[in-house]
């Protein structure tokens, strides 16, 4: 008889690359597609099913009437405004820069866009982007934490904005509406976070 040669100790095994793999098999791919689906998958979360609280209710529609009432306010005395109006305040809240009476209207934009986007994004919790894993036990604690968060952040921008157009319309030191809000949006980030974490 013809001896055969030694088929050696890696007979019997796949080479690399050969015959169908599972999604799971390569270590690497699946670490990478579950990196993937944590930073964009927010449709996997659990669906919201907790109800708000009155107070965040609450706070949420203050800011946005008080926001809508002020830019009224800017609107219909933008004709009573003189030709050169402040535009940039500084750290003590006396304005340092002017321009035409125009440049309230960009200011008037931008609070609007901010206030509206705040208060859109604070119905989506589910969309956010939590500093910890959201889970089934967790979720609804994570939601509100985040719901919470952007409508304080919303309702301390909105003091700033207000404290400035104040200011542009009438004779009044911006820091006295800039000065708080700052330290709420502080405020307001620092209990969101823990919360979030305490989830």
């Amino acid at each position: 008889m013809t001896d055969r040669p030694d088929p050696g100790p890696m007979a019997g095994r796949s080479a690399p690359g050969d015959g169908p793999r599972e999604p799971g098999d390569d270590p690497r791919s699946d670490g990478r597609s579950r990196g993937s689906t944590a930073a964009s998958g927010h449709m996997q979360r659990p669906a919201r099913t907790y109800e708000t609280g009155a107070v965040t209710r609450w706070i949420r529609r203050v800011t946005v009437a008080l926001s809508a009432a002020t830019i009224l306010a800017a609107l219909l005395l933008y004709p009573t405004l003189p030709e050169r109006i402040p535009t940039h305040f500084g750290i003590s809240g006396q304005a340092d820069a002017w321009g035409p009476r125009s440049s309230v209207f960009l200011l008037l934009g931008i609070f609007a866009a901010l206030v509206g986007g705040l208060t859109w994004l604070s119905h989506h919790p589910r969309i956010f982007n939590y500093p910890a894993v959201v889970t089934e036990h967790n979720a609804q604690r994570m939601y509100r934490a985040g719901e919470q968060l952007i409508v304080w952040m919303n309702a301390a921008c909105a003091a700033i904005f207000c404290g400035i157009l104040v200011s542009v319309i009438l004779p009044v030191n911006s820091s006295l509406f800039v000065v708080p809000g700052m330290v709420g949006m502080v405020a307001a980030l620092a209990v969101g976070m823990v919360r979030m974490f305490r989830a």
